[in-house]
């Protein structure tokens, strides 16, 4: 269904892409829970992910709590009435812990039940809705419509992140493109507290290629080069092991 406006529902097509691709990560775990071996069976969700502290189950977790939150805004953007994507930080994370307590097999239903709903909250949304102030987790202000894009994000990144087997060499150009300007136009914007200027080379898209204005350290900007997968996976504070150069030098924080 259309929503006549080119923009948003490119990124339609986008966020529904993007939980097939999460899925598909997923289904790799299914697979791996009736494989022989050291690991099977619930085991497989205890085993670390790629981002630090947390085991699969939590990256899980956390896919399915930020539907549920997303649903708030769709709810705040229809009614006018704030529903905060979660009360506080705290409240999120001890929402992240109930969860991943879960069985695996509830866990996946939980993540493919607040997909479904919120691709049907899309799918009903009017222009006065997409059009609508919501706020994000982070505090900034934004159409209700960017909320499409930021769900995309999400599942983009958390489907390396279960370590499944798929990476940013998986993930379609156009969208790496996307998230290393969001990534950049975030430090640009912010700033940091310490480090190097950066410099990034991408080596197979080279018009992808800024100079971040980190603040100044009185030294050249820092190199960092390497595909656009490889980069992204810097840039986005995870794995730097594909880069040419530049593996050493420690990506601003992003989110």
């Amino acid at each position: 269904m259309s929503t006549h406006d080119p923009q948003l529902d490119e990124a339609l097509r986008t966020v529904r892409q993007s939980t097939e691709f999460f899925d598909a990560a997923l289904a790799r775990l299914e697979r791996a829970e009736h494989e022989g071996g050291r690991v099977s069976g619930d085991d497989v969700y205890d085993q670390p992910s790629l981002l630090p502290g947390w085991r699969r189950r939590h990256v899980i977790a956390h896919v399915a709590a930020n539907a549920r939150a997303f649903l708030r805004l769709a709810e705040w953007a229809r009614t006018g009435t704030e529903h905060p994507m979660y009360p506080s930080r705290e409240a999120r994370d001890a929402e992240i812990e109930s969860l991943a307590a879960r069985p695996a097999l509830e866990l996946r239903c939980l993540h493919r039940q607040g997909a479904a709903e919120l691709d049907g909250c899309w799918r009903d949304a009017t222009r006065p809705v997409w059009e609508a102030r919501v706020r994000t987790a982070q505090g900034a202000d934004i159409p209700f419509s960017e909320t499409v894009w930021m769900r995309a994000r999400e599942l983009w990144l958390h489907a390396v992140d279960l370590d499944a087997g798929l990476g940013f060499e998986d993930v379609p150009p156009e969208v790496l493109a996307r998230l290393l300007r969001d990534i950049t136009g975030h430090w640009s914007s912010q700033g940091a507290d310490d480090g190097p200027a950066v410099r990034l080379e991408v080596t197979d898209h080279p018009e992808l290629a800024p100079e971040v204005p980190l603040p100044a350290t009185g030294g050249e900007p820092a190199l960092v080069r390497g595909t656009l997968a490889a980069v992204v996976g810097w840039a986005s504070g995870r794995d730097a092991s594909g880069l040419d150069a530049g593996a050493e030098v420690p990506a601003p924080r992003w989110l």
